[in-house]
């Protein structure tokens, strides 16, 4: 029952019903006063995200996909911090946020993974030289500095110059990959959430499903599959 009513809570936040979401926390800590997420929660509600947060913050872009769930995961190392944040960043509903928009993450910016420096694009295998037969002929001349820059000719079919090896596949281009990967990871959140807009909460778990095998630590599928899966969970008792 306590689990059913925090889950609510959370669903209410994400959709910016915050007296709804205060409702169910109150219910929840007239039965135990001491419910850590409940208490946490409300925190967020209650607070000035400043205080709470720290004044210190960094500019962030939402990437693809990117819930301020998962962001809060990442950076303030708590999933359940989504609404402070939203508070934070005056964004009234969290669930709405999208990629590429602009936030300010509390704290100081984490330190980049490798020097600043242009990523390089892969190169290509580079240009074999090419047999000696291929080569330009200079046009006869005379003279000794004529003589001593002509080729000798080779002595024997053995000493002639070997075919240029095939050139090699370019490896595979890591940026593309992950590119790649994020571009399905965000057609697969926003068909999760077309689907759970719809009702239709097993299209929506498979859709989170698709997410998690693409990356298992993502915070916001594992966060919105379970949401999805309580819901399918209160309906079928609902019915019974």
């Amino acid at each position: 029952m306590i689990q059913r009513a925090v889950a609510s809570a959370i669903e209410h936040l994400e959709a910016g019903e915050e007296e709804a979401a205060v409702a169910e926390l109150g219910r929840v800590l007239q039965s135990d006063p001491g419910h850590r997420l409940a208490r946490n929660l409300m925190r967020q509600i209650k607070e000035d995200p400043q205080a709470l947060l720290g004044r210190e913050s960094f500019a962030y872009r939402v990437q693809p996909g990117e819930s301020l769930s998962r962001i809060a995961q990442r950076f303030l190392n708590d999933v359940y911090m989504f609404y402070a944040l939203a508070r934070y960043n005056d964004i009234k509903v969290p669930r709405l946020v999208a990629g590429g928009q602009m936030i300010r993450v509390p704290g100081k910016a984490p330190p980049l993974d490798a020097p600043a420096a242009p990523a390089q694009p892969t190169p290509a295998p580079a240009p074999k030289s090419p047999p000696a037969a291929a080569a330009p002929v200079a046009p006869p001349a005379s003279g000794p500095a004529a003589a001593a820059a002509a080729p000798s000719p080779p002595s024997s079919p053995s000493a002639a110059t070997p075919p240029a090896p095939a050139p090699t596949a370019a490896p595979p281009d890591p940026s593309r990959a992950e590119r790649e990967r994020d571009a399905a990871i965000a057609k697969h959140a926003r068909e999760a959430r077309s689907a759970f807009a719809k009702q239709d909460l097993d299209g929506a778990i498979r859709s989170w499903d698709a997410v998690l095998a693409l990356d298992p630590k993502n915070a916001t599928a594992t966060l919105e599959r379970q949401k999805a899966l309580t819901l399918k969970q209160r309906l079928q008792r609902a019915k019974e």
